[in-house]
């Protein structure tokens, strides 16, 4: 991204969740860079450095990238929001600093430079590092909620996944704006993203359980529910995540997660969820986990890998995105036989490990991760 920037001769930051995660020490999932400028005219240029473009916004000028290793970027246009009315934004260019006064809450107006002369250095406006040691919600405006209903829905997924409490005056702000029905206005960008970044959470049946109690879901996509998740299965998908990461493989389980998480929709109300999400790109991969699932199965089932140690090296030669991702569907949607070798060779550890790469090799770091948190 930096060798973009350059390029294009503008300026780049990291911010969003990822400064949050980095500065509290949680795992970071998914990566945001605001740049100055126009982050479209950047498309070409990312191409050609190996990002696949995910889905792209017109209105806030954002690219959703995939990288190799299933790396999530979203490339945003640093600029300013006004609400004429409740769920309407309009969008004009602005500066980082203008971009850091619009966001949702404080721990997540902070930006960090990725630009030579000041590399590293930490952007903190509104004292958001101070709410993240106190582990406190605190809206960046007072008419937050009401402005932008979507902060409802994202307040209460943050809860849920970190939690952290609201300040007294957030919660009695949330709590007014929920009473109001302000929900109703949410717009339908915001809806895609909130419906997507479901699948995207480190729990997302936590995240969906959270949403539905507070009545968000209804607003959503009131067809899915916590009752339509495959729960058992979304406990083995974990697991085993647990276990890649004891390995040194951070994996996106992100589109596994999501089929799971929706198991038991009609797949008439999965088509039309597919149709709600933000990023095209992210449906694809999600549509494209039975082959995945059955192209590995077929390699790692082959007589030359059928030893425990021989699948355990198989997986880490593959060194893929697809591999990695169609052995965490397999396994976490009950498969076996292929998965078990692999399982297997986890297990025992001696013989496969002779055979694994080194956890600093770059190819191995990519190899179907997110960016680590440290």
């Amino acid at each position: 991204m930096r060798e973009a920037a350059r390029e294009a001769g503008t300026i780049l930051f990291l911010t969003g969740d990822v400064v949050r995660d980095l500065t509290s020490g949680q795992t970071v999932r998914s990566l945001e860079v605001s740049v100055h400028g126009n982050a479209l005219k950047l498309k070409k240029t990312i191409e050609k450095l190996g990002g696949k473009v995910w889905g792209e916004d017109e209105e806030s000028r954002s690219l959703y990238l995939c990288f190799p290793g299933t790396v999530r970027v979203d490339v945003i246009s640093t600029h300013s929001i006004e609400y004429p009315k409740p769920g309407k934004r309009v969008v004009h260019p602005g500066s980082i600093h203008d971009d850091l006064r619009r966001r949702d809450f404080t721990v997540n107006a902070m930006a960090i430079s990725l630009n030579e002369g000041s590399f590293g250095l930490l952007m903190d406006p509104l004292n958001g590092a101070a709410d993240i040691e106190t582990r406190t919600l605190r809206l960046v405006s007072n008419y937050g909620f009401l402005e932008e209903p979507a902060l409802l829905i994202r307040a209460t997924r943050y809860l849920a996944l970190l939690g952290w409490e609201m300040d007294h005056k957030t919660l009695a702000r949330y709590e007014n704006a929920k009473g109001e029905g302000v929900i109703e206005y949410l717009s339908t960008q915001a809806r895609k993203q909130e419906l997507e970044q479901i699948g995207h959470e480190e729990d997302g049946l936590k995240v969906l359980r959270a949403l539905e109690a507070e009545g968000w879901m209804k607003v959503l996509y009131p067809a899915w529910i916590e009752a339509k998740a495959d729960e058992e299965k979304l406990t083995a998908l974990h697991t085993l995540a647990a276990e890649l990461l004891a390995e040194g493989v951070r994996a996106d389980i992100s589109a596994a997660q999501m089929h799971l998480l929706t198991a038991k929709l009609t797949s008439k109300e999965v088509a039309a969820l597919k149709k709600l999400m933000l990023r095209p790109g992210f449906v694809e991969e999600w549509s494209s986990l039975d082959a995945l699932a059955a192209k590995f199965a077929k390699v790692l089932l082959s007589k030359e890998n059928a030893t425990p140690s021989a699948a355990y090296k198989l997986f880490y030669e593959l060194r893929s995105r697809s591999g990695t991702l169609a052995w965490l569907y397999q396994q976490g949607r009950g498969g076996q036989g292929a998965v078990q070798s692999v399982s297997e060779g986890l297990a025992r550890g001696s013989p496969a490990h002779s055979a694994r790469p080194d956890a600093g090799d770059a190819h191995y770091a990519r190899a179907a991760c997110v960016p680590g948190d440290g």
